[in-house]
């Protein structure tokens, strides 16, 4: 809203005011957190160019993107001992999507928490990827409605059935039930949360929605 307070006014504030789209540099982001100088925030990925220099070809010789989703800007939030990654629409090779999401992996290691890729998408989430991260647990932002149980019918089976083979995997937490077509077998880990999913950190812990967890070198 544009409550001179609100979250949405700030950002509105700092866009672009020629309405271009700013596109952020990769490495350290230059964002003021809360918690100062103790959270840090890198950006991973940007238009295909990855940290660390390897860059995967997702854009036309007019600059315009050859897949909307594989120009994702991809995040790294680090506190202490606690790693959280988010890359949007990130694409990772599926339905012969750029992948980005391997390349992307190599940089970024393990992490506690990851949010899901295209809200479970079977265009992301490739099996690199995710055994690269090695996260703990996943959230994973879906609708249950519209155009998701039309035609979408997100998280993918397959994506949810590769998380539940993964033991390293322990809970997967959905804003929603979603519209998978995967069986409920493999959808053990799932916790519908039917709302937002909230992670609150420190440099030990995290919770979940309420449900607390030690960051992984605490873990026995």
């Amino acid at each position: 809203n544009d409550d001179p307070g609100s979250a949405y006014k700030r950002y509105a504030d700092a866009v672009n005011p020629t309405g271009k789209r700013a596109v952020p540099q990769l490495g350290r982001a230059s964002i003021q957190t809360l918690m100062g100088d103790a959270t840090e925030i890198n950006v991973v990925a940007v238009n295909g160019m990855v940290l660390g220099g390897e860059t995967v070809d997702v854009l036309k010789d007019d600059g315009e993107p050859k897949n909307d989703n594989a120009i994702s800007i991809a995040l790294t939030v680090r506190l202490g001992g606690f790693d959280y990654f988010i890359g949007g629409d990130l694409t990772g090779g599926g339905d012969s999507t750029p992948d980005v999401e391997t390349p992307v992996a190599r940089v970024v290691g393990d992490v506690d928490v990851l949010h899901a890729n295209h809200h479970g998408s079977k265009t992301s989430n490739n099996e690199f990827f995710l055994r690269t991260l090695n996260p703990e647990h996943v959230v994973i932002s879906v609708g249950d409605d519209g155009l998701n149980r039309a035609r979408y019918r997100l998280p993918s089976g397959p994506v949810m059935e590769l998380m539940d083979e993964f033991d390293f995997i322990q809970r997967i937490f959905q804003t929603s039930a979603g519209a998978t077509q995967a069986s409920p077998d493999r959808l053990r880990k799932v916790s519908n949360e039917d709302r937002d999913v909230v992670i609150i950190a420190d440099p030990a812990s995290y919770s979940i929605n309420g449900t607390s967890f030690p960051v992984d070198a605490l873990r026995e």
